[in-house]
């Protein structure tokens, strides 16, 4: 749902949510589109996307976006003027920079080229986990791709194998599971699965595997959070 800015507690909830989202990290520029004085900009930090509508835009600047270019833009900052149209004009403006960089200063439409600026009439924003129930198929793709799960869930493939062979070896050498070349496994597949009773989404990373007579003989799951940590991985014999 869409927050919009229309008051000083709006600007002051705003700040809030934006610095508990980046904590110690840093916001990137991700996309930006501009047209008809309207600008959608989108920002991720690793726990969440940020997405800002701007309408009314009179100007804005620095903006260097690229597919192979993600450009770190710090925390935000925002504020509303009555003096940027000159000496006859006091409509309102909202200003919205990166950084923390206030613009108490008359000539912001010349501002140096240190940061990213916007300034426009109206505004609303929303902030959303990376993980949800509406991600697209290459959104996940570029979050599993960027963040190295699959060879995160090889490696716990692995260990938790280790640990069975270990632990349950009666069991392990009935189905002949005595080393790790005593198995076949392939990554199967991974996705996205929402719990309805908590309103959760995660991401599920499945490794099969087959003995070396190629029978099936299970699988084993890794789960991530909307933060990506591993909330639960295991291994399960079929």
């Amino acid at each position: 749902m869409w927050t919009e800015i229309n008051s000083e507690k709006d600007i002051e909830d705003f700040m809030k949510k934006t610095d508990i989202c980046a904590e110690d990290e840093s916001f990137e520029i991700i996309y930006m589109k501009y047209e008809n004085h309207s600008l959608l900009l989108i920002l991720e930090c690793w726990l969440c996307r940020l997405e800002m509508f701007f309408e009314g835009v009179q100007y804005f600047n620095n903006f260097r976006l690229g597919r192979d270019y993600w450009d770190y833009c710090g925390r935000c900052y925002l504020e509303f003027r009555t003096d940027l149209l000159g000496k006859t004009r006091d409509d309102r403006l909202i200003v919205w920079t990166d950084n923390h960089r206030i613009l108490n200063c008359e000539n912001i439409f010349f501002n140096d080229t240190n940061g990213a600026v916007i300034v426009a009439y109206q505004m609303k924003y929303r902030i959303t986990d990376r993980i949800n129930n509406t991600m697209t198929e290459s959104s996940l793709k570029e979050i599993v791709e960027e963040n190295h799960l699959i060879e995160i869930a090889w490696d716990g493939f692995y260990a938790n194998l280790d640990d069975y062979i270990k632990s349950e070896s009666d069991e392990a050498e009935e189905y002949g599971i005595t080393s790790r070349e005593s198995v076949k496994p392939y990554f199967s597949c991974y996705g996205l699965k929402y719990f309805t009773e908590t309103e959760t989404t995660y991401i599920i990373m499945t490794i099969e595997f087959n003995d070396i007579n190629n029978k099936y003989l299970g699988y084993y799951d890794i789960v991530f959070d909307k933060n990506l940590e591993i909330i639960d991985d295991f291994f399960v014999i079929e």
